[in-house]
């Protein structure tokens, strides 16, 4: 199975703890985030992408990107992935 590895840029929220004025408050704002991955599954309300595809079809590393939040993707390339019938791996 052929698998797109893209560059995601999304908005991501932003947390600030400790004391601060008011003024300095209102100055925070989301930031822009960029995740690279490859591309597992996009939806109308999300894109999901992993870090890590090991040889026996199992994935680490998933993240769940909404829609609403990405401002652009952008396809690096792709990867060639095997997914595991259960039988064990040919010797080289």
């Amino acid at each position: 199975m052929k698998l797109d590895v893209v560059e995601i840029r999304w908005l991501d929220s932003s947390e600030f703890a400790g004391w601060e004025s008011v003024e300095e408050a209102r100055a925070h704002h989301p930031f822009i985030a960029v995740t690279v991955g490859i591309l597992l599954r996009i939806t109308t309300e999300f894109y999901m992408v992993v870090q890590t595809m090991g040889e026996a079809g199992v994935v680490m590393g998933n993240l769940v990107i909404p829609t609403g939040c990405i401002v652009k993707v952008t396809t690096l390339g792709s990867v060639e992935v095997e997914v595991c019938d259960g039988s064990p791996p040919e010797a080289p």
